[in-house]
């Protein structure tokens, strides 16, 4: 199966669950025999559930992250990261390797939006590496244009620049009501990673 027609949705908002939706997404379209890759920005730790369904689902679903390695790993093959936080970008002082690692994962969105190899490719944490100025949000939207017309573009993260909002068929945005953290609950594994 393949799709007709491809869209543009954008999982945005201050609320839990982009990442969770558009993974629920994809676990629907390989139901369905279609082929999903995610392109992780801002993202090297492999800790996350969604490593181990991709290794169980592959080869329907590929998962590669594009973010700096983690800063914690000493390269032996048993490193489990521990969630320590010291991999992830600083918002207000990004390091040149943030932005060569966010150019790595745009540049694998243009080849995998046209080279055949997935019918959905989520581009997770993409409006966070655009937002905090690592990546141009006008190439992203020139990138998520020219994918080939049967290849379905879902976007996750906060603060989705008006061009993409301007490209894009659906929005859904998450809105923190409540969240757990609030109650000194801190991340719990296999719900929040």
């Amino acid at each position: 199966m393949s799709l007709k027609t491809g869209l543009v949705q954008v999982y945005d908002g201050d609320g839990k669950g982009k990442t969770t939706a558009a993974f629920g997404l994809a676990m629907r379209a390989i139901g369905h025999g279609l082929r999903v890759q995610v392109i992780q920005f801002l993202k090297c730790s492999n800790r996350y559930g969604e490593l181990r369904t991709a290794a169980q689902l592959a080869p329907l679903l590929e998962v590669t992250q594009t973010g700096a390695p983690c800063r914690s790993d000493d390269g032996s093959p048993d490193f489990v990261c521990t969630g320590c936080m010291k991999c992830h970008v600083d918002p207000a002082n990004p390091g040149p390797e943030d932005f060569e690692w966010a150019r790595r994962g745009l540049e694998l969105a243009r080849t995998k939006s046209t080279d055949g190899s997935c019918d959905i490719l989520i581009l997770d944490e993409l409006n966070y590496a655009l937002s905090m100025g690592l990546l141009d949000a006008a190439e992203a939207v020139e990138v998520i244009s020219s994918r080939s017309p049967n290849v379905e573009i879902v976007v996750t993260g906060r603060g989705t620049p008006e061009q993409l909002v301007q490209i894009a068929d659906l929005i859904t945005t998450a809105v923190e009501v409540k969240h757990h953290y609030a109650k000194g609950i801190s991340q719990v594994e296999g719900i929040d990673y």
